[in-house]
């Protein structure tokens, strides 16, 4: 009986070692997980700045019309992609044509009266004249001078008593008239310089109504290419809200491309994450649309002001009562060429994504 009892203890402290052991070796595996757990994430947090405030961005263009019209045609729908040029929508054109034609008139006019046409006909005729006073002049002081010879050598003859006294009138008449038909060449041939003058500065008037009719023609075909708006940039449309018939306003957004240039993330850090963060850091990017995937990205920029310095009602810590509040910085962080390429997983603006930045290298 007693050696019965005795069995009976050592098998009770034989199952309460083995209980003890088995709960040590629990304990011992729960500690391994965790520090195998533990160690990893504490080392990671250490060497990289996590959020999950961050949106992938792009280029979105409003598009809007530069005339005042009524829409004639709409030839896109949302999600519609488009290459650079291609026709979004067009206008009623038949007052810019008119207008054009307009302009083309008075072109043509212009022209006619310009250079080469009538204000250049008077300015030949202007130099043509002046070639003729000029002639004339020429004559006149050739008259003069052998006037003045000839009166010269009959007073000569007069002093000698070979000529008579009429002779010596007759000679000093000629020199006379030969005097008064040079000093009117003379201002004949002034007046035509004037007259060039004249004609000159309406050629260079006609000359400057040619550049301002054809100026005008091409502000007229210039506002007559508005009626057709198209795309500036590759990409795909949306938010149309356009139909034909409907009256648009200069710069009322009608519709927008989504910019199929490359694609980037901006990071909305706190301040308190940014003493390690610099440009040209490695980050890895996780997109909450496509679960696993990660994309590596490289920081490319940090803005020069809080977020909160662009809002529309800016916080201003210098009136009321004041309450710190940690700041968030957005940081620009661009994407490797095959991100953007990559059709399968297509990174669109707006999109939610977690960021890690590895700061072994922050300083």
């Amino acid at each position: 009986m007693a050696n019965a009892v005795e069995a009976g203890g050592n098998g009770g402290k034989a199952k309460k070692s083995g209980g003890k052991s088995v709960r040590n070796l629990v304990l011992l595996g729960l500690l391994l997980v965790g520090l195998a757990i533990g160690i990893p994430t504490w080392w990671s947090h250490h060497n990289h700045e996590s959020t999950d405030d961050a949106q992938v961005e792009g280029h979105i263009i409003s598009i809007s019309p530069r005339m005042m019209g009524l829409v004639t045609s709409v030839r896109v729908i949302d999600n519609q992609p488009v290459k650079a040029g291609d026709t979004l929508f067009t206008l009623d054109d038949r007052e810019m044509g008119i207008k054009l034609q307009l302009a083309e008139a008075d072109l043509i006019a212009a022209e006619a009266a310009a250079k080469g046409g009538i204000a250049g006909a008077g300015a030949q005729a202007a130099q043509s004249q002046k070639s003729t006073a000029q002639a004339n002049l020429d004559a006149a002081k050739s008259n003069l001078s052998k006037a003045k010879k000839d009166l010269d050598r009959v007073r000569e003859l007069f002093q000698k008593d070979i000529v008579s006294k009429a002779q010596l009138d007759a000679a000093e008449a000629a020199f006379q008239s030969a005097q008064a038909a040079y000093a009117a060449a003379s201002e004949v041939t002034r007046g035509t310089a004037y007259g060039i003058a004249g004609a000159n500065a309406q050629v260079r008037a006609a000359d400057a109504r040619l550049l301002a009719a054809q100026a005008a023609v091409d502000a007229a075909r210039l506002q007559l290419s508005y009626t057709a708006v198209t795309a500036p940039a590759p990409g795909h449309v949306e938010k149309v809200s356009l139909e034909p018939g409907q009256q648009v306003a200069v710069g009322q957004p009608v519709m927008a491309i989504v910019d199929a240039a490359p694609v980037w993330v901006v990071a909305n850090l706190k301040e308190t994450q940014l003493a390690r963060v610099h440009p040209g850091l490695k980050a890895e990017i996780d997109v909450d649309a496509y679960p696993g995937r990660t994309v590596t990205g490289t920081v490319s920029s940090i803005q020069y002001a809080t977020g909160a310095r662009f809002s529309l009602l800016p916080p201003d810590n210098a009136s009321g009562n004041f309450t710190k509040v940690v700041q968030r910085i957005p940081v620009r962080i661009d994407l490797p060429p095959e991100a953007n390429r990559d059709e399968q997983h297509a990174l669109r603006p707006g999109m939610s994504v977690s960021v890690s930045i590895d700061i072994r290298q922050g300083g």
